[in-house]
């Protein structure tokens, strides 16, 4: 799995799910319609951005044949493919769990890391669906 970097600290969720389809933040971008950037006082993520909600990626997910589940809360997922939601710093932070090792976009971290080093608060399977006709 390609690990993308989440240019700033509202792009983690959408770096996460474009590690999981292997396209660009720029497709993802496309997608949604926006960059997450916009000022939000009612909801704000990190740095009182907009950032992306659980609905925009879902719906990037399935129109690349993803289904988003979850959450769960049994470890027995943790051998699938899984966007996980971990405590961050300051605010939640999405990172990719591949089945055996945490992938995370934030720049500062290494390229592997083990789930050991995450407070893991949600976990969100990811399924490729085939359409069979």
């Amino acid at each position: 799995m390609r690990r993308v970097l989440q240019p700033n600290t509202w792009s983690c969720f959408a770096a996460a799910a474009v590690m999981v389809t292997g396209e660009t933040l720029e497709d993802f971008y496309q997608f949604c319609g926006h960059d997450g950037s916009a000022i939000d006082t009612q909801h704000p993520f990190a740095d009182g951005r907009r950032g992306f909600r659980l609905d925009e990626v879902a719906g990037y997910l399935a129109k690349r044949g993803y289904l988003l589940g979850g959450p769960v809360g049994h470890p027995y997922c943790f051998g699938t493919l899984s966007i996980l939601i971990v405590k961050g710093r300051t605010y939640r932070h999405a990172v990719v769990w591949t089945g055996f090792r945490v992938i995370d976009p934030n720049p500062e971290k290494p390229f592997w890391m083990g789930l050991r080093q995450y407070q893991v608060l949600e976990i969100w399977p990811v399924n490729k669906v085939e359409v069979r006709v």
